[in-house]
């Protein structure tokens, strides 16, 4: 009884944890009416963020292409007007000027945002923004006809001016017009309207639109359109209620713009709880904050780390410097001038479809978890640029893997650090210290931006391309800032947020009950550790290796059957009949892997899941001993046999293994054991793409070492078999011999204590009528229904998403877009190596982060991701440049693989049956991923010559079905007991998950 009580409050604990904190609040909360998205809202909004943080945005990105035409003009003018000859150095002096100008502007308007906003408000600051850049837009389109550089620096300074009060004044004025529920979607509109500012510039500057030496002052003031249209009806723009009541304390005229923000009736209960939230902070202090109090106050110290080093960590992470450097940067890159125009181009769209999401994942995700994600992968992306562009002129691949590395940075750095420090402010400071700390952090935003514009061109003359490493390590800082002080503010009021940072830098943020308790009860022994790591590196590697070895000898390979068969046989293979035979010694692995996780269920539970393991290891060292003889006795049939029996032996790996890393694992290890299998399959995928390459074991007369090399791994983990753990609940439920279940869980824990949940769980599954079940049971219990159907799915769509086919036949689809034979290898190379950095962090996004999420987001990813690759293969032949974009995307893709699809669909089978159903229903689960695989690997280039390209189409619709199911029927079994997950998932497509 006392244990069951304890695992009712693990679950309640659980429920909390992964609740939205905006839901928080209790049955009160839930009864106050819903705020509604008003046109006043809207309107204010929108038109904001087109007429004033665009046109920011624009500005940054319009000078760069038409660059020649205005130095040119520049210095034609001075000689013209006052007789005065440039030199070199002083035309590069005069440009510098020009550039840096908008940023001492954006510098010096910072300073006084804060000033403007409390003195005069948000709703008037943002007119100041939209006269300021009219002003400069007047002056950008008149300096050529009036012959005067003076007019265009002035107009530098102007829209300079704005820019540095939009930044100060604009997320500020955002936050507070929207309701708590409604900031996460409005939060991330500055950044993307700075985002949608760069790519219309880059599109209007292109030499054969605006950018031209007759047009350029054109494309320099053409933002001004949407000034005009977006401040034609700013007299509706509503005033901040909060500056209102708190700062001015002008109460009825807060409520009623209140009212107008939030649609509510005047006598409305939520409308009386806004104001009084609004009282309270009034009481606490209703003045603003000046610099000097801000600066002073130590409670502030950390959000104003927070602030500063996140929009300065935003300009230095290298963001400014591509898109100021950009086109030389993709002419170093071995692009011509018109292929590095469009090249830009390119990367400000991605930069823009990236930016998209902005409010969605601000919505959907945590800010940490997004933040951490991004400053990680970019710094990871910046120093992989860094290295190939230093290196690019030893292989011809390093250009295009530079191109690479740019796109995939752009794409992260949208996740977080992006549109995150606009706004973190907003969340971090309640409104008195608010305008004077976003002042603050915006005038450090623009200095930072000034030192990347006026110091990167010097520092890239003095060290070349390492001058990106010093962006990669500021991308390294602030993801370890955010892990260690950064409190998560997604649907908490600064109210909530501020006493998480009161302590300055020995604040600790607040962790949950939930992984509080998981962690004091699971240790990471020994024999946990070694048990995991062995059975990996011994199965799932190998398991890898031999679906990815025969993809460069193939040629080899198929020139040695047709010689074998022709000496032994005397027969000789038409080319038709070559490809057939060779379509079989690909697929007869498939075939195996089949009939292996046919009996994988059977094996389990006979053998234990140790013993399966012992099993398949026996089977792949059988298949190493005929890999190795097949070439010497001349033997295609060995060959075949071989193959055959190292797919069985995978068969029961990749059924076998993810479940004994989940039952030797605690609730709290499971994710990151059970997706140990993922990293070993990709660990094994790059150890084969190496072993086979022409120069090492890939070549003629070494190809059947190449096939056979995995023993080494084996020989390795295999050796200390006796001493690996069987699991303590195949010992308690299916043999039912306890006392050797709870020594092995004594050792696995380290200890006795924290058993009694987990030996009470047991129980209850052991007094289940059945201790295993047979296929027809499981297939006919209605209760298992939805998770059979979630488990085979995952299995198919991981096969059916298109990753198989990128494996099987990459050097052919890179070859199909236009790379040359050996940079295709080299390609297929890279994204082996780009598949398993990803795979890595498996394990530490498993063990952090919900599994529903990451699915969703790694579906949708690769559903989008296939549909772009689709089109630029397709359109390739119309638009050079598409070539990039089949690499860029197929990349991408794999990284949105690893997310989830990668390595959630071999252990989710665990976390969804109990322990009597489990061993078939993952064995059903596997058949039908190798069946998936076998169909993939048989009909692709089938297909691909049938309807070309559009063959990756059908895999993005199966990325989209796999969304949808996620979606709607799958629940969130991290740290959820199985018997838990059991009741949500028990009324088939009646469940209700959420």
């Amino acid at each position: 009884m006392e244990a069951s009580c304890r695992m009712d409050k693990l679950h309640e604990g659980d429920s909390l944890t992964f609740r939205n904190a905006a839901q928080m609040g209790g049955d009160s909360a839930k009864s106050l009416e819903q705020p509604k998205w008003s046109w006043t809202l809207k309107l204010a909004v929108y038109g904001t963020s087109l007429g004033a943080t665009l046109p920011v945005g624009y500005c940054t990105g319009v000078v760069n292409s038409p660059a020649v035409h205005m130095r040119a003009w520049c210095q034609e003018t001075l000689l013209a007007r006052y007789n005065l000859q440039l030199s070199a150095d002083a035309l590069e002096l005069l440009w510098a000027t020009v550039v840096s100008l908008f940023l001492v502007g954006g510098a010096v308007g910072s300073m006084t945002g804060a000033s403007i906003a409390n003195r005069f408000g948000r709703r008037p600051a943002a007119f100041i923004c939209g006269l300021l850049l009219g002003l400069g837009a007047i002056c950008f389109y008149a300096c050529r006809p009036l012959r005067s550089v003076e007019l265009l620096c002035l107009g530098r300074l102007l829209v300079g001016l704005a820019a540095g009060l939009v930044i100060a004044c604009m997320p500020m004025y955002h936050s507070e017009l929207a309701a708590l529920q409604q900031r996460s979607k409005l939060a991330p509109l500055c950044g993307l309207g700075l985002t949608v500012g760069v790519v219309v510039a880059q599109v209007f500057s292109l030499q054969t639109v605006l950018g031209g030496p007759e047009h350029w002052h054109l494309a320099l003031a053409l933002y001004g359109i949407f000034v005009l249209v977006c401040y034609a009806p700013f007299r509706c723009y509503p005033e901040s209620p909060k500056w209102l009541y708190i700062v001015k304390g002008r109460k009825v005229e807060a409520a009623q713009q209140l009212q107008l923000l939030r649609g509510y009736a005047r006598d409305s209960e939520a409308l009386q709880a806004e104001l009084r939230d609004m009282e309270e902070e009034a009481r606490v202090k209703s003045t603003p904050s000046s610099y000097a109090q801000v600066l002073s106050n130590p409670q502030l110290r950390l959000p104003l780390a927070i602030v500063f080093i996140y929009l300065g960590g935003q300009q230095l992470s290298g963001i400014n410097a591509i898109f100021y450097y950009s086109v030389s940067i993709f002419r170093r890159a071995g692009l011509s001038s018109q292929q590095a125009e469009f090249a830009n181009l390119g990367a400000g769209c991605t930069n823009l479809a990236a930016a998209m999401l902005g409010p969605i994942l601000m919505e959907r995700f945590n800010r940490r978890p997004l933040m951490l994600f991004s400053s990680f992968f970019c710094c990871v992306f910046l120093f992989l640029f860094a290295m190939l562009l230093q290196f690019i002129d030893l292989y011809s691949w390093f250009a295009l893997a530079c191109i690479v590395c740019i796109f995939l940075y752009i794409v992260v750095f949208q996740f977080g650090l992006g549109p995150l420090p606009f706004f973190i402010g907003a969340e971090l400071f309640e409104v008195a210290p608010r305008s004077a700390a976003m002042s603050l952090g915006s005038v450090v935003y623009w200095l930072c931006n000034l030192i990347i514009g006026m110091a990167f061109p010097t520092l890239q003359s003095a060290w070349g391309a390492l001058v990106f490493l010093p962006c990669s390590l500021t991308c390294l800082l602030v993801f370890m800032f955010t892990l260690r002080y950064v409190p998560e503010t997604r649907g908490r009021d600064p109210s909530e947020v501020a006493p998480l940072v009161a302590d300055g830098f020995k604040s600790k943020r607040p962790r949950c009950r939930l992984t509080i308790a998981m962690e004091q009860k699971a240790k990471w022994t020994p024999l946990v550790v070694w048990s995991t790591v062995g059975s990996t590196m011994g199965a799932a590697v190998p398991c890898g290796y031999c679906m990815a070895i025969i993809n460069n000898p193939a040629v080899h390979m198929r020139a040695w059957c047709a010689e074998t068969l022709l000496l032994r046989y005397q027969l000789v293979l038409t080319p038709r009949q070559l490809e057939t035979l060779w379509a079989l010694i690909v697929s007869i692995y498939l075939i195996g892997g089949i009939l292996g996780s046919a009996c994988a269920g059977w094996a389990a539970n006979r053998f234990g899941r140790r013993g399966c393991f012992l099993l398949s290891g026996s089977l792949l060292l059988l298949a190493a001993l005929g890999f190795v003889s097949c070439r010497w006795l001349q033997s295609v049939e060995l060959l075949l046999l071989s193959r055959f029996i190292v797919g069985f032996g995978a068969g029961l790996i990749t059924t076998g293994v993810p479940m004994y890393h989940t039952e030797i694992a605690a609730t709290s290890q499971r994710g990151a054991l059970g997706s140990a299998c993922s990293v070993g399959y990709s660990s094994g995928v790059v150890v084969a793409q190496i072993c086979s390459m022409e120069s090492l074991l890939g070549s003629e007369d070494h190809w059947h070492l190449a096939l056979s090399f995995y023993v080494v791994f084996m020989a390795i983990c295999y050796a200390p078999y006796r001493f690996y753990a069987e699991s303590p609940k195949w010992l308690f439920i299916v043999k039912r011999r306890q006392e050797e279940a709870l020594q092995m869980l004594e050792r696995l824990r380290g200890g006795d204590s924290g058993l009694d949940l987990e030996l009470q769980s047991m129980e209850q599954e052991a007094a289940s009528k059945y201790s295993t079940r047979s296929l027809g049971d499981v297939l006919t219990d209605p209760k298992l229904l939805m998770p059979l159907i979630l488990f085979c799915s995952y299995q198919a769509g991981q096969q059916l998403t298109g990753c198989s086919a990128i494996f099987y036949y990459s050097v052919f689809i890179f070859r199909s877009s236009g790379s040359s034979a050996s940079v295709a290898e080299l390609l297929s190379l890279c994204a082996g190596n780009v598949n398993l950095a990803t795979a890595l962090l498996g394990p530490w996004l498993m063990a952090r982060f919900n599994r529903r999420t990451l699915m969703l987001i790694s579906t949708s990813c690769c559903a989008l991701l296939m549909f772009g690759f689709c089109l630029c293969a397709e359109f390739g032949h119309l638009l050079p440049w598409l070539i990039y974009g089949t690499v860029a995307c197929l990349f991408l893709y794999l990284i949105a693989f690893q997310l989830a699809l990668g390595p959630m669909p071999p252990f989710i089978g665990s976390e969804l049956f109990e322990v009597s159903s489990r061993s078939v229903a993952n064995s059903l689960g596997n058949q039908v991923g190798w069946s998936c695989n076998f169909i993939v690997g048989f009909l692709f280039p089938v297909m691909h010559s049938l309807i070309g390209s559009w063959i990756f189409l059908c895999f993005s619709i199966f990325g989209w079905l796999l969304f949808l199911l996620t979606k709607f029927y799958l629940p969130e079994t991290r740290g959820v007991e199985v018997s838990v997950v059991a009741k949500l998932t028990s009324h088939g497509f009646r469940s209700k998950v959420l």
